[in-house]
């Protein structure tokens, strides 16, 4: 933590990856990437210091697999500018370009946090996405989270999963009321739903 006689100030940073899908049309929320769909990715970071943080560099961005040692996306060619930032203050920095992965399943996210001046140290931390619990990063300058990438089987098994539940509550409902009932019920709603569709239209054109 010094350098010579002379100890270095430190900054403290809660650093959080973040994610958004490249398609605005989705079925469901992601709560994470998903393999092989292009997605959107950056960081959220807030200054959890009583101090301003003066600024820093993010550089050597990069995921790897943690089931499959050899596989990884490096972004070293990237270097995104930090500016300063008050206490409790966030910022997010997003790549430009969305991305597809072959990964899955577990991931490490990771990259070097380079303060503007020689003096200063960042000590980074991390947060649960799911407890919401925040741990300090065991490196000076650095950060780095594990990530769930989803596998491409498992969203087309929870679709499958979905039909086949409709399905069934559409048989039962069959079976019950009889299948021209079922349709002219069916067919009532898909009215209604226009009809109000059209009606919530109409009074915003007319605004």
């Amino acid at each position: 933590m010094a350098e010579g006689n002379e100890e270095k100030k430190q900054n403290k940073l809660l650093i959080e990856f973040i994610f958004r899908p490249q398609s605005k049309f989705t079925l469901r929320k992601a709560r994470h990437p998903i393999q092989d769909k292009p997605f959107y990715f950056g960081l959220k970071i807030t200054n959890s210091d009583t101090k301003i943080f003066p600024g820093a560099v993010i550089k050597n961005f990069g995921i790897n697999s943690l089931e499959q040692k050899k596989l990884e996306h490096s972004f070293e060619k990237n270097e995104f500018i930090v500016r300063s930032l008050s206490p409790g203050e966030t910022v997010e920095v997003w790549w430009p370009d969305a991305m597809s992965t072959c990964l899955e399943g577990l991931t490490w996210v990771y990259c070097d946090i380079v303060p503007n001046t020689l003096d200063e140290e960042v000590i980074t931390y991390q947060k649960d996405r799911s407890t919401g619990v925040i741990d300090k990063y065991k490196d000076f300058n650095k950060w780095g989270d594990a990530i769930y990438i989803e596998r491409k089987f498992e969203l087309e098994q929870s679709r499958t999963n979905s039909l086949v539940f409709i399905l069934t509550v559409l048989t039962f409902l069959e079976g019950l009321f009889g299948l021209k009932t079922l349709a002219n019920f069916l067919i009532t709603q898909v009215q209604n739903l226009f009809f109000l569709s059209a009606g919530f239209l109409g009074r915003l054109i007319i605004k």
